[in-house]
């Protein structure tokens, strides 16, 4: 064989470089014209096959040999069918061009070359890179063979003698130039792949940094010579700080605080200060003197010197609590200008407000008066009744009525007067209202009318007040206009009526009552509703005195507008403005009702309004509000009888359930979430949908303090926000999941179905609903200490050495750290830093053995290692199956938790396997 056929092919081989460089030019393509990627790519593979058919080695006329066979095949392999079926095209034409006795064998060989390559990419291409090269080499075998056995379309002799000149040159040379071409595109490809993944985590974390509702600022602390914090520089802040602050990034980042805002108060510098020396986060709320707003935040250190900093703006949430007491103040100045004594008491019998005609009766300014008790400064009359109704249990809701003599300004007065309850103390007091109506003309002709019953008609006639005279019956006898005037009705029309006809019927039996009284003591008053003649109910106060054995005389007056404002006055301090719901101070108060032995179970549960403070910036806070008001209507739908349903302020609503146990709790919990689902199918505009936060929990003890009950349904909610997707929580939650996923091995189906899996186990071990939420948000998290540790390590396909071991043994406590920096993370913590301990001691961090590992990290561990040993992995194939339960029940009782192992191995074996 001729030394100059392998010379001539290594020349036409060389040419085959070329397509490496085409691979790197055709990748700086702009993205926009990606769709004609393959036919840029195509056209210039074809430029190389043009060359190489160009300097072809010739046996003879007509039978001639390149390197057209591997460009075509490897273009198959890496590059797709549009780029190869261009380059067969071309080829084909030319060595139609060519011609000769070899022009069939040429044609058969560049369609063979392309058919294997595009095949070998579909079905045969190995994932693992360490068996790529062989891939390729057995690829270029076939090939080749398959092109020495066209030889035999050769007419004889000219066949057997190619084959005999050609076979070895074409089975050494062609197959290692396969492989050495591959190997150079293959690193090239997974460059570019580790160069996208890069650009794609990086845009993660600049999306996440970007789209944060809340705002974040990442600053260096600058400490004076004795090392005591004194200011601090800005590094770097997100859009959302800017909204809430005002201020511009390219105005503030490299300056420093005091350079920026001025008026920075010492507390700041100093609670961040301790942040970056004692290495502890803090979380606190304050009011910025300098940005003039309140603000709620979390400060934690990040690397030497500096620190970072969430926040949230809380400015609308403090001001509506201010705009409440504006609201009481308001109340106060009504009450102060009052014509009639008003008092306001607490349980203690303090005063809490006085009117203005409350303080000339008591004769004593206002500011001395505050500083006595009832008992010390009041009237007697007033006093007494006071004293009784404080005596009485707060739950019997008395209240007094009955007719004051007061001296005042050189007269005496008579006043209509009630002591009652007022259900809406402050946090911890409960108050008491006296009111009194003027009734001094009333009383005068009362007593002119005893002392001169010849007088009667006359002054009947004539008294301010509505006056009736009825018989042993109740049967009208004699009326006055005031009496026309009150009730609509004519003097003859009245003189047809009785009691019955004008009494409104819910109040017809403590009118007869009332009348039976009236017969035996001689005297009786009371309020009730009566029927005007329009048809409306209205409310009169009825005082009679008996004349004689048939005869009685009644003086009534209307009181609607006194009800109604009364009426009124309670509510406005029990309920929210906005929605008509009960408010915070009612549900303080109505919290020391419900909250005894005979309610429980008493559950609670809290709801948030998802992205609400995105509306208000988007659309105004009248928008707002209606997303508000339409919550508040949902749950109200959602509520059972017996239910309480409060708006506590802002976006936050609690509903406390007596007599409830978290069972019942959990289905009225899932209950709402199906109606936000259903009103949501039914609101086109996705911005007005109602996205709901929900958490419960339940107090089964009477021993327990229900604050600790309602602080752990606030947890649970906000550990529910990280796994529902309308969350802005679930967001950065996502996030996170993708950086982890990317730098490291794992799948997110791998994440789904560990959390499957340990949801079942859990559900045997009878875990509650709120550890199986920890579960699913372990079994996504559980790894999240793996971002900290370098990608070649987490990634690497062979064994780790001793170091790269003691880096990576370092993921959980990493893990820990980062979940214990955010409060929504920090219940799962302690079950990421546990979930490698080892049953029998040996594991880490911390040896921890048997029961001393958290039973949640135990059952992770198990369900973890099943998934790893039964996936593929770049240092080794999957396990069976059966294998992968053989091994789980051979490590029970040293690396797992047997009762643990025992209970999965029987989840596993059920027929419902995760796939």
């Amino acid at each position: 064989m001729d030394r100059t056929i392998f010379v001539a092919m290594y020349s036409n081989a060389a040419l085959l470089l070329v397509l490496s460089v085409i691979y790197e030019v055709t990748y700086f393509i702009p993205s926009r014209y990606r769709r004609i990627k393959p036919i840029f790519d195509g056209l210039l593979i074809a430029l190389i096959c043009t060359a190489i058919m160009n300097m072809p080695l010739i046996l003879q006329p007509g039978i001639v040999f390149d390197t057209r066979s591997i460009l075509i095949s490897v273009t198959g392999l890496f590059f797709g069918l549009i780029p190869t079926i261009i380059t067969v095209a071309v080829a084909s034409f030319i060595r139609v061009g060519i011609g000769g006795v070899g022009t069939m064998t040429g044609l058969a060989v560049i369609m063979t070359s392309a058919i294997i390559g595009l095949a070998w990419r579909q079905w045969l291409y190995p994932k693992e890179t360490k068996w790529r090269w062989l891939s390729v080499y057995a690829m270029s075998g076939i090939v080749h063979v398959a092109m020495l056995a066209f030889m035999l379309l050769l007419p004889s002799p000219e066949d057997l003698n190619t084959i005999r000149e050609i076979a070895l040159p074409i089975m050494v040379i062609y197959p290692i130039a396969s492989v050495l071409l591959s190997l150079l595109l293959m690193r090239q490809q997974d460059l570019r792949s580790t160069q996208a993944a890069e650009r794609k985590a990086n845009k993660d974390y600049q999306l996440l940094f970007r789209e944060m509702v809340d705002g974040f600022a990442l600053h260096e602390i600058i400490c004076d010579e004795e090392g005591m914090p004194i200011d601090y520089r800005f590094l770097a802040i997100n859009p959302a700080f800017e909204r809430m602050t005002g201020l511009k990034q390219e105005d503030i980042v490299g300056r420093t605080v005091m350079e920026v805002l001025p008026d920075t108060e010492p507390f700041w510098i100093e609670t961040f200060g301790r942040v970056v020396l004692t290495g502890k986060p803090v979380v606190f709320t304050n009011f910025a003197i300098a940005l003039k707003k309140h603000f709620k935040v979390s400060a934690y250190p990040s690397s030497s010197n500096q620190f970072a900093v969430t926040f949230s703006d809380i400015t609308e949430q403090i001001e509506a609590k201010e705009r409440e007491m504006e609201s009481l103040s308001r109340l106060k100045g009504l009450l102060d200008n009052s014509p009639s004594p008003i008092v306001i008491i607490d349980e203690h019998g303090r005063f809490v407000e006085v009117s203005a005609v409350a303080e000339k009766i008591m004769g004593l300014p206002k500011e001395e008066i505050y500083m006595k008790e009832v008992a010390q400064v009041a009237p007697p009359d007033m006093a007494k009744k006071a004293l009784y109704v404080l005596s009485q249990s707060s739950d019997d809701g008395q209240f007094l009525e009955n007719i004051d003599v007061f001296e005042f300004d050189g007269n005496k007065r008579y006043f209509e007067s009630r002591v009652f309850p007022i259900h809406v103390p402050d946090q911890n007091t409960e108050l008491f209202g006296y009111l009194g109506i003027d009734i001094t003309d009333r009383i005068v002709a009362e007593h002119a009318l005893k002392e001169n019953e010849e007088k009667h008609t006359s002054y009947i006639e004539n008294a301010p007040y509505g006056v009736f005279v009825t018989d042993e019956n109740g049967q009208y006898v004699e009326a006055n206009i005031s009496a026309s005037s009150i009730t609509g009705y004519s003097r003859e029309e009245l003189l047809k009526m009785s009691l019955q006809d004008i009494t409104a019927e819910e109040f017809m039996e403590s009118a007869l009552q009332h009348f039976e009284k009236l017969e035996s003591l001689g005297h009786m008053n009371g309020e009730f509703k009566y029927i005007h003649k329009n048809g409306s109910l209205r409310w009169w106060s009825v005082n009679s005195v008996k004349l004689s054995e048939n005869r009685y005389l009644g003086f009534c007056n209307d009181i609607t507008e006194k009800k109604d404002a009364e009426a009124n006055l309670i509510y406005l301090i029990n309920h929210d403005h906005l929605t008509g719901l009960y408010n915070r101070k009612f549900y303080e108060a109505e919290l020391k009702r419900v909250d005894i032995e005979s309610e429980l179970p008493l559950s609670i549960i809290v709801a948030d309004i998802n992205g609400l403070k995105l509306i208000n910036d988007s659309f105004g806070d009248s928008e707002g509000d209606k997303i508000i008001i339409e919550a508040a209507k949902l749950l109200s739908r959602c509520c059972r009888q017996g239910d309480i349903l409060f708006r506590i302020g802002g976006d936050e609503f609690k509903i406390i359930l007596p007599k409830t146990n978290i069972e019942s709790a959990m289905k009225q919990l899932e209950s709402i979430h199906a109606a936000c689902e259903q009103y949501n199918l039914n609101t086109v505009n996705e911005a007005y949908h109602i996205n709901l936060s929900l958490g419960t929990a339940t107090k089964d003890n009477v021993k327990t303090d229900f604050a600790e009950v309602s602080i752990r349904a606030e947890d649970y909610m906000n550990q529910r926000k990280l796994l529902e997707k309308n969350s802005s929580y679930s967001g950065i939650i996502s996030a996170i999941k993708a950086t982890m996923l990317e730098k490291s091995n794992e799948t997110e189906l791998h994440a789904e179905r560990i959390a499957q899996l340990s949801r079942k186990v859990g559900i045997v071990f009878n875990l509650s609903q709120i550890e199986l939420d920890q579960i699913e948000l372990l079994a996504t998290l559980h790894d999240i200490g793996k971002v900290g540790i370098p990608e070649r390590i987490v990634k690497k396909p062979g064994n780790l050495n001793h170091d790269e071991w003691v880096q990576m043994k370092k993921h959980p406590e990493i893990g820990y750290r980062i979940a214990m920096s955010s409060p929504n993370l920090a219940p799962i913590a302690n079950y990421i830093l546990c979930h490698h301990e080892r049953w029998d001691g040996n594991g880490y961090p911390r040896n921890l053995k048997g029961t001393e590992i958290p039973l949640i990290s135990r059952i992770i561990a198990v369900v973890d290692a099943y998934d790893a040993m039964t996936e593929d992995r770049v240092y080794r194939k999957a396990m069976t199956y059966e294998a992968a339960i053989e091994e789980i029940v051979k490590c029970a009782g040293t690396q797992f938790d047997p009762e643990v192992a025992k209970i999965f191995v029987e989840v596993i074996s059920d027929k419902e396997v995760f796939i």
